[in-house]
């Protein structure tokens, strides 16, 4: 059925995703091009389209500058990213992360 109002946060993977989401992945995936790879217009166009969210996501987070955020292809890619710059320099044999 079509899905009406209400959000959905049990697993970004699998959740039901709203119209405006399910648009903008087909337009993606229709319009592929490869983000700060390229001159020609689908790859600027891929390329405004990523900065615009990342804009969007600074502000909406109150980010203090660019460099403050990246993306990531997941969560896991995240978690990994943070573990192995962040944890490899700190924690040694016997730490534990609870």
């Amino acid at each position: 059925g079509a899905l009406t109002g209400g959000v959905y946060l049990d697993c970004a993977a699998t959740s039901k995703k709203p119209h405006v989401v399910i648009r903008t992945l087909a337009d993606a995936v229709l319009h592929d091009a490869n983000v700060h790879r390229g001159s020609y217009g689908a790859a600027a166009a891929a390329t405004a389209a990523y900065e615009k969210a990342r804009a969007v996501v600074l502000s909406f987070i109150g980010a203090p500058r660019d460099g403050a955020v990246i993306f990531t292809r997941n969560a896991t890619a995240s978690i990994n990213l943070v573990a192995r710059s962040w944890a490899d320099s700190r924690l040694g044999p016997g730490d534990e992360i609870l």
